[in-house]
């Protein structure tokens, strides 16, 4: 049942104990030249399914939901092709399709895939697992695997970089052309436990690729993909046990 875009209705009637919805998030945002605006979406997508195949080898059902399509994407505004929507849309929408599944799950896991959107689903999850008296997760799948991919990667993780270059070359994921060096990351790092917000300036960024996506390799996502894998199958285990 892995791609509930792909299976019959009927598939829900199945008595299982325990059934595990996995609601990928993303954007429609620039990824630099050489990555698609879905580049986000596609990540937990694909990740989503490649995950949901390993817990159901291990006889946990887990279907994978259709992605939200659009994301929080106020700073990527002024480059062409990007689609974003307001925070509270967000929510709201994301509540309603989640509530609205969980009728037919026992548990909710959201594989996020773009920053833009962390804060936002952590305060959608808790008003899902509120209406729905059902347990919530959200995964931000970077996070799960931060330190693989600190020792995969040559440089740090940003935006259409080295990490998620590599990870969307082992996924199928088109590049076009050959990658080029790009500014640094251009948001500070604050120290552990600050949260900074700033208006997001509506500048154009160019080339919109940040960091080195020049050394990507399908080899390095291949061992960033494998260990999300393996982790995220050991959190729903893990996650199933917890009332």
């Amino acid at each position: 049942m892995t791609d509930a875009t792909l299976i019959p209705w009927t598939r829900f009637l199945s008595g299982t104990k325990t059934r595990i919805l996995i609601l990928p998030t993303g954007s429609l945002e620039q990824h630099g030249p050489h990555l698609p605006l879905w580049t986000d979406t596609l990540i937990a997508w694909k990740l989503a399914l490649k995950a949901a195949e390993n817990l159901e080898n291990e006889d946990v059902e887990a279907p994978v939901l259709p992605p939200i399509p659009y994301g929080i994407s106020y700073m990527w505004n002024n480059n062409e092709g990007t689609i974003s929507v307001k925070q509270d849309t967000f929510v709201k929408y994301l509540i309603d399709a989640a509530v609205s599944a969980l009728r037919w799950g026992t548990h909710l896991v959201i594989l996020n895939g773009h920053g833009g959107n962390v804060d936002a689903a952590k305060y959608a999850a808790r008003e899902i697992a509120q209406l729905s008296n059902k347990p919530v997760a959200v995964v931000n799948w970077w996070e799960l695997v931060r330190d693989v991919i600190e020792g995969v990667c040559e440089t740090s993780f940003f935006h259409a970089d080295e990490c998620e270059t590599s990870v969307a070359a082992y996924l199928g994921i088109p590049i076009t052309g050959r990658p080029r060096p790009s500014p640094q990351p251009f948001r500070r790092r604050q120290p552990g436990g600050v949260h900074v917000y700033m208006p997001e300036h509506e500048l154009r960024h160019e080339p919109g690729s940040f960091g080195s996506p020049d050394k990507y390799s399908a080899e390095k996502g291949r061992k960033i993909v494998k260990e999300f894998v393996k982790r995220f199958t050991a959190f729903v285990t893990d996650f199933i046990k917890q009332r």
